[in-house]
Parts: C-alpha cells; structure tokens; sequence
C-alpha cells in the first residue's frame, strides 16, 4: 500500500470542489494527504463572498459551502513550514 503524498493545495482547489463539482478537485481532495496555509480559511471565505457580491450565490448556500470546505481533511499549517513542499 502507498502512502499518500502529501499536496500543498490553495483556497481555490477547494473553491472549484465546492462550486463547481469539479472531478479534478474531488480526485485531490480523495486520494492525497492535503495541507495548506493557515490564511486558507480566509481565502476560502472571501472566495464565497465574491460568489455572494458577484454571481448570485445566497449568502446562506455560501456559508453552508464555507462549512463544507472546513470539514475537508486539510491540515492548516503555518505559511513558512510550507514553503519547501509547496515547490518540491
């Protein structure tokens, strides 16, 4: 058995996942060991707040999708701990 590798990913793999179902996030988000800055919390949430302000989203399926992308199994890790596996 492989251990999963372990994938830096930002605020907008997790925004495609959410909003757009995409099959590519679902497959990151599925298979590795996933890790991102600690400012993805807010970059996610300003993320669904340009869907409410720009696009029509209701501010309550936001904060429904906001919920949803925080119980994904990413680890929050301090921005300079990722700098190294973010290029590697």
């Amino acid at each position: 058995m492989t251990r999963p590798r372990l994938v830096v990913v930002d605020a907008s793999v997790v925004l495609r996942l959410l909003l757009r179902r995409s099959a590519e996030a679902r497959a990151i988000v599925g298979r590795d060991h996933l890790a991102a800055p600690a400012l993805f919390t807010a970059e996610a949430a300003n993320g669904l707040l340009n869907e409410v302000r720009f696009a029509d989203l209701p501010l309550g399926a936001a904060a429904a999708l906001l919920g949803e992308g925080l119980a994904l199994p990413i680890e929050l890790v301090p921005d300079t701990e990722l700098v190294g596996d973010a290029l590697g």
